[in-house]
């Protein structure tokens, strides 16, 4: 979480100026910077996704990564407080969908070409040793068709 928070932090103090002792930060710069640095092309700056993650923790009330550095530059502006809080959780989740992205997706339920269960859980219902909750299973809801329904009862005609 640090590194998340010092790489944020850099980019504030790359991307500050003072004028007539206002600091100004340019923020479209800070956020392209940002996701340049990213190694997932899925979380460009241009992306769809980008904007989509950027505008969604933005809405949400995040954790304040900004109280670390009692900075008065970014502390004092209630913008640049919560652009940098909403960088640092877009930073993490970046790591975190690049860490995911390295292993394969597999399902609850596979099989190897052996006939082995791929993952434990599956492993475990396979060989009766899991706690399965089958009691709606086992019930018949008033849509199913018994077999009286289903069943052509001959009629005799004529």
């Amino acid at each position: 979480m640090i590194k998340y928070r010092d790489f944020v932090y850099s980019l504030f103090l790359k991307n500050k100026s003072v004028n007539n002792g206002n600091i100004i930060f340019n923020y479209n710069s800070i956020k392209s910077q940002l996701a340049s640095s990213l190694n997932t092309p899925i979380f460009s700056g241009n992306s769809s996704r980008f904007k989509s993650l950027l505008k969604k923790i933005g809405d949400k009330e995040v954790y304040d990564h900004a109280a670390v550095y009692n900075s008065p530059d970014i502390t004092s502006d209630s913008v640049a407080r919560k652009l940098f809080n909403v960088l640092v959780e877009l930073r993490i989740v970046a790591e975190l969908y690049e860490n995911a992205a390295k292993w394969p997706f597999i399902m609850w339920d596979e099989y190897y070409d052996d006939g082995t269960a791929v993952t434990l859980n599956w492993e475990l219902v396979t060989n009766n040793l899991a706690n399965v909750y089958t009691k709606d299973v086992l019930t018949q809801a008033s849509s199913i068709i018994d077999a009286n329904e289903a069943a052509v009862t001959p009629r005799r005609t004529g």
